[in-house]
């Protein structure tokens, strides 16, 4: 069988220590604050979402849900994270 088409399906490349990973924690610190802020009002709307991230929901919530249920989460309340997991869940399976 042939190799997958690297254009198609890129390689998986390990993040490295060049910088990057800082942006990353600035990245996941935004995305918390934002799910902080708008969790009780069922996580904000789309278009503020790609907006503030360039990103879609379902893209937005995956990544949240990411942070919240990994070492991000350390030091936050444990029924803020359940509860900004549940409208993660929510809005995942809406598909929004």
């Amino acid at each position: 069988m042939p190799p997958p088409d690297p254009i198609l399906f890129p390689p998986f490349v390990e993040p490295t220590d060049s910088g990057s990973e800082s942006t990353s924690l600035a990245d996941g610190a935004a995305l918390l604050d934002f799910g902080q802020r708008w969790y009780p009002f069922g996580g904000g709307a789309a278009e503020s979402i790609f907006v503030e991230f360039g990103l879609s929901s379902s893209e937005f919530f995956g990544r949240l849900r990411t942070l919240l249920t990994g070492p991000s989460s350390r030091g936050m309340d444990p029924a803020v994270v359940a509860d900004m997991l549940t409208v993660c869940r929510k809005r995942l399976w809406l598909g929004e």
